[in-house]
């Protein structure tokens, strides 16, 4: 059990430094373009962070997965018992919280629904892990909605004055 924490743990790992790889890559190819406006900058690495990287970290952990398989095979051949299985909802909670700055009622939106029902799946069914992944989905998601409902009303406001 726990060199299968050790292997999972050095999989995210390895996952996470190779998309802050290719995110630092496409930011020294996109800075060359010195031409940007600052507005078009600010969206370019807001774009990076909430929407590239996630990518790029998924890819990555796809990547590295291929390369652990045979670890992950003598691993469970060697009897661990308990395998959960992560929920889905929860991933994508935590996936469209990223986009949820760029797109915020959208984004913000999706996430708290499936983040809810992640975690709903999560209490029904004990096989099934990711309640902390739904949680920060979740999180995140209220967070968005905050900003979202922020902008708003400070628009209203600007323009309420005028």
């Amino acid at each position: 059990m726990e060199k299968s924490r050790v292997i999972t743990a050095l999989h995210v790992t390895g996952a996470f430094l190779l998309a802050g790889v290719f995110v630092y890559v496409g930011a020294i190819l996109a800075g060359r373009h010195d031409t940007l406006p600052l507005i078009q900058e600010w969206m370019l690495v807001r774009g990076m962070i909430f929407v590239v990287f996630p990518a790029y970290f998924l890819l990555s952990y796809f990547l590295l997965s291929l390369l652990l398989r045979p670890f992950q095979d003598q691993q469970a051949s060697s009897g661990s018992g308990d395998r959960r299985r992560t929920s889905v909802l929860a991933i994508l909670s935590l996936l469209l919280a990223g986009p949820g700055l760029l797109i915020p009622l959208l984004g913000s939106l999706f996430s708290i629904i499936l983040g809810h029902a992640a975690r709903y799946r999560c209490r029904k069914h004990p096989e099934i892990a990711g309640a902390g992944i739904a949680l920060t989905g979740l999180t995140l998601g209220y967070i968005e909605l905050a900003f979202f409902l922020y902008i708003v009303c400070m628009s209203a406001l600007l323009s309420a004055s005028r």
